[in-house]
């Protein structure tokens, strides 16, 4: 919706909504802000290159994706590698994480399950996407536990 008709509708709906609505209609500002840390959603993510050398890892994203059937649902796992913050007008902000996502369509090589249920991912097959942002506000935090068993695996917690 273009920014002339969303303004021309605020002019009847002054409520907090719309003002967001106006402000992210706008476009954010050439301000932007990175982090090495965010607490978001009760978590506290830091990505993938701050977790290096720590004993504790926070850097485990899983994003629900809710298709129309329950075929398309879908959880994409993956590696936060960057936390930007976007600033609108206003002073609204937007948290964004880029990550690094596993292949949840390759069975074979990204992702699998076990006979109890267990996800597993392989870091050596990631998603080719143009698309690697996410809100932060629809991310939740998982572990990836190392499998000595199958080499490049990590068991999802």
């Amino acid at each position: 919706m273009p920014s002339l008709q969303i303004h021309n509708l605020y002019e009847h709906d002054k409520s907090e909504q719309m003002e967001d609505l106006l402000s992210l209609s706008r476009g954010p500002l050439q301000n932007s802000t990175c982090f090495g840390g965010y607490d978001m959603n009760g978590f506290r993510f830091r990505i993938e290159s701050r977790d290096k050398n720590r004993c504790t890892q926070n850097s485990g994203v899983v994003v629900s994706a809710e298709g129309s059937t329950i075929s398309e649902n879908a959880e994409y796992y993956g590696i936060l590698t960057e936390i930007i913050e976007l600033q609108f007008l206003g002073g609204r902000r937007v948290p964004l994480f880029r990550c690094k996502w596993v292949d949840i369509f390759n069975k074979k090589r990204g992702i699998k399950k076990d006979v109890y249920g267990l996800v597993s991912v392989n870091f050596k097959c990631l998603l080719r996407t143009n698309e690697p942002f996410v809100l932060a506000s629809q991310a939740s935090q998982v572990f990836f536990v190392k499998d000595n068993l199958i080499k490049g695996w990590h068991l999802v917690v």
